[in-house]
């Protein structure tokens, strides 16, 4: 969804405000016309509309009945829609490998590198594609493998989500800030007060993809990883 296709965050945006506006839904040839007029795009498939609607079902932010698309159930029409978004996305993407296998993996990986980042920020995106597979899957083939195209539609997506920042050198900082204040509540669980060792436990369960989580040790088992470091 997010790593090998054209969905942008802007896109995605764009659409759930269309059909937040018209609550009885829009039919699909109507969505693909609306975001990508004729006279302005040479793609007879409109791609780029289709996935970006394919994005919002995968999101479960909309729905579609009888080629009929609407926002469904798990669209909250009190919050923004970024806060939909990032909900979602919070849910289903960084806390899960099943609709997008590499973006939280990914991100893992990168986090974990620490300090040794900064030896690695001239890489290429085929060098970095290469190490990943190297670090992570100790060069064992993959179904869907990694690859420069995936790696380079993680950048469209890592600071909106609140993972980090790119410097003036264009480089990505990994800090997930913004990830880890939305998650507070879920972590704090009502409590005011939490111990150390159990505040990272419960931060390992909330986000798998951060320091202990099981995402975060399926990137960096082959690297030596230890949580009690």
């Amino acid at each position: 969804m997010f790593t090998d296709q054209p969905v942008t965050p802007v896109r995605l945006e764009v659409l759930l405000d269309l059909l937040r506006r018209y609550s009885s839904g829009l039919k699909r040839e109507v969505i693909y016309e609306l975001l990508q007029p004729q006279p302005l795009c040479d793609d007879p498939k409109k791609t780029t509309s289709l996935q970006t609607v394919g994005a919002a079902l995968q999101l479960d932010l909309a729905e579609e009945k009888q080629n009929v698309i609407t926002l469904n159930k798990h669209f909250d029409k009190n919050k923004s829609i970024k806060e939909n978004i990032l909900r979602a996305v919070d849910r289903m993407v960084l806390s899960s490998l099943e609709i997008e296998l590499y973006l939280s993996l990914y991100y893992a990986y990168y986090l974990g590198l620490d300090k040794k980042v900064y030896d690695r920020l001239g890489f290429s995106r085929d060098k970095w594609v290469e190490q990943f597979n190297k670090d992570v899957f100790n060069n064992e083939p993959q179904s869907n493998p990694f690859n420069a195209t995936k790696h380079t539609g993680l950048d469209r997506w890592f600071s909106y989500f609140g993972l980090g920042w790119y410097d003036s050198n264009d480089q990505f900082q990994a800090n997930p800030y913004e990830r880890l204040l939305r998650s507070l509540p879920d972590i704090f669980r009502g409590e005011s007060e939490l111990y150390g060792d159990q505040f990272m436990k419960q931060l390992s369960e909330v986000c798998p993809e951060l320091d202990g989580g099981e995402i975060f040790l399926k990137a960096n088992k082959y690297r030596g990883y230890n949580p009690e470091d």
